[in-house]
């Protein structure tokens, strides 16, 4: 039929040119119902005629199967499905719809996902992927980076929450459009070849390997497997001479590669670094191309999401270079940082919120692993003096595989040592099997028995809240039920 691959297309009931259709479609493609709205929302949908060139792709889960809404998708205005069951096709919907049958609708969504970048780059040769990649940091980074681009006029898309895996980042590719100069994708590691799988698909100019830290010990054993998993981003940009920034713990693996830049060095840092809050205010200077620069955001950040900042503006420093071939000035973006960044956090990661005039919350449930936690303990630790009484509430990091217990009791050796007036509450069953050895701190098996306890009457003194745990523990229960009792 075709020449392209797009995943061993077998058969194709109604449609003979599948590429033509794809690129009518791509401002419409689907892999949940509920993301499609109501009958006639779809671009380029006829309500008179019905015809549409939406595109719904079934995806097989774990606990769903996409297959099964073929009829939702065409009731709400799409007439073009990509399938790997012929069995699951409805009777009445056989001559109505067009059915594009595939070994692996995942892998149609990847291939026709490279099949757009191939042609925005032929039809733009500025055009730009940025690749992020990282044990932690990816969405906040991706964020900022996204706004340092828009801020100096570029046309920009970014994934959206943590759109970073096989499914999430074709997404993101079939959003651009015409217009988008620049592609800021996160990349997502759960073992090892699925960074360089989203490379081969996306074909990044430039890339960022925020952090190096414990995760997902479960599938790459160890922190030698993390590096290895995460620098598949590094060893595909080196392969053709591209550039990308990493931090300064791996720096020596890419010793005999010119084109990268690890931070800190001694001309990007921050130092100073120090919380205001009385003003609710992170002060702290940045050494930018030897530069020094003083600079406020008004929220509560930690050191990493300020070198987020960094990567970005050294990011786009070498874009301008190598696209308009000039050395433009940089002051605009620094101007603007403390916007770009309030307007890069996201409020369930390290999100700081003053409830009242004695409450403050700091609530982080996205996700959690030993690295992430440990940066934020260590920005509470620097409020301690400011409050009379400080709740911790910190749920089980996941996906450490045999070094669980570890990392768990370095996280409670470090809690022991805090003064009387921090109250820990942990929550998930790994840390509840330390709880014989930890008598001062209380344990919690799960986040609903928490939430039943009557500990959140907490007190009128000035308090800080602070709530960590890995996003399957569901600790925005905890959240709600103190917003609740305020």
């Amino acid at each position: 039929m075709i020449n392209l691959k797009l995943s061993e297309i077998i058969s194709n009931t109604k449609v003979l040119d599948v590429v033509n259709l794809t690129e009518k479609c791509i401002s419409n493609i689907f892999t949940d119902t509920r993301k499609i709205g109501d009958i006639g929302q779809l671009k380029g949908y006829n309500q008179e005629f019905g015809v549409s060139e939406g595109l719904f792709i079934c995806i097989r889960g774990e606990n769903f199967d996409g297959h099964d809404f073929i009829c939702e998708a065409y009731n709400k205005g799409v007439n073009n499905f990509v399938i790997q069951d012929t069995a699951k096709i409805p009777e009445n919907l056989k001559e109505l719809v067009s059915f594009i049958v595939v070994k692996d609708t995942v892998k149609f969504m990847g291939d026709l996902a490279k099949l757009v970048i191939k042609k925005r780059k032929e039809i733009n040769e500025n055009f730009r992927v940025i690749a992020v990649a990282g044990s932690a940091g990816k969405t906040t980074t991706k964020n900022i980076i996204k706004n340092v681009f828009e801020i100096m006029g570029l046309s920009v898309i970014a994934s959206e929450k943590s759109f970073n895996n096989e499914i999430g980042v074709p997404l993101t590719v079939f959003r651009i459009t015409n217009e988008t100069q620049v592609l800021v994708l996160e990349m997502g590691m759960r073992g090892f070849g699925q960074i360089e799988y989203l490379c081969s698909i996306t074909q990044p100019d430039y890339g960022v390997i925020t952090s190096i830290g414990p995760e997902h010990l479960e599938f790459v054993k160890n922190i030698k497997g993390v590096i290895r998993a995460e620098t598949e981003l590094t060893d595909y940009l080196m392969s053709l001479g591209r550039y990308f920034i990493v931090p300064k713990k791996i720096k020596n693996i890419y010793r005999n590669y010119k084109n990268f830049d690890y931070l800190p060095n001694n001309k990007f840092f921050i130092k100073n670094f120090h919380i205001d809050l009385s003003n609710i205010k992170t002060v702290f200077q940045m050494v930018f191309n030897g530069v020094k620069y003083d600079l406020v955001i008004d929220n509560i950040v930690s050191t990493p999401i300020i070198y987020n900042l960094l990567f970005s503006l050294r990011l786009y420093e070498k874009f301008n270079l190598e696209t308009l071939n000039k050395k433009e000035n940089i002051h605009k973006i620094i101007e603007n940082s403390n916007h770009i960044i309030t307007k890069s956090l996201e409020n369930d990661r390290f999100y700081f919120q003053k409830i009242s005039d004695n409450t403050y919350v700091i609530a982080d449930y996205y996700n959690s692993n030993y690295l992430s936690l440990l940066e934020n303990l260590k920005v509470v630790e620097k409020m301690f003096n400011y409050f009379d009484n400080i709740f911790l509430f910190i749920g089980d990091m996941l996906e450490l595989g045999n070094r669980t217990e570890f990392y768990h009791s370095l996280i409670l050796r470090r809690l022991s040592s805090y003064p009387n007036k921090v109250r820990v509450y942990h929550i998930g069953n790994i840390f509840y099997s330390f709880k014989d050895e930890y008598p001062n701190f209380v344990f919690y098996e799960s986040v609903d028995k928490a939430v039943s306890d009557q500990l959140f009457s907490l007190g009128p003194q000035k308090k800080l809240i602070f709530i960590k745990g890995s996003r399957a523990l569901k600790l925005e229960k905890i959240h709600e039920k103190i917003l609740n009792n305020i």
